[in-house]
């Protein structure tokens, strides 16, 4: 997800950063608004419903501060485009099913 030489399209490092300070000043507040995003609530045409984003919520507030920094830090940073090719089987299910 970072933006790097090889990954020009990624989201530069300063939006993680303010993420990040925004979970140290208020969490809980946070992921109120990030997991709509996350959900694509408001942009997609069959969002996840108001009963995972909660559980998401809840989930999220049940890590501890810390835990979820690296967390947020490991999901952002790490590169699996490697990884890719070692996948035989599809990975996307069709729209209609």
């Amino acid at each position: 997800m970072l933006k790097t030489p090889d990954n020009p399209d990624g989201t530069p490092q300063k939006k993680f950063d303010e993420m990040a300070h925004q979970m140290k000043e208020d969490r809980a507040k946070f992921f109120a608004t990030f997991f709509k995003k996350f959900y694509g609530i408001g942009v997609l045409s069959h969002p996840a419903s108001d009963e995972v984003v909660d559980w998401s919520h809840k989930v999220a507030m049940d890590a501890c501060l810390k835990a979820t920094l690296h967390c947020a830090t490991a999901f952002t940073t790490t590169d699996f485009r490697p990884d890719l090719a070692a996948f035989t089987t599809p990975t996307l299910y069709p729209r209609d099913y």
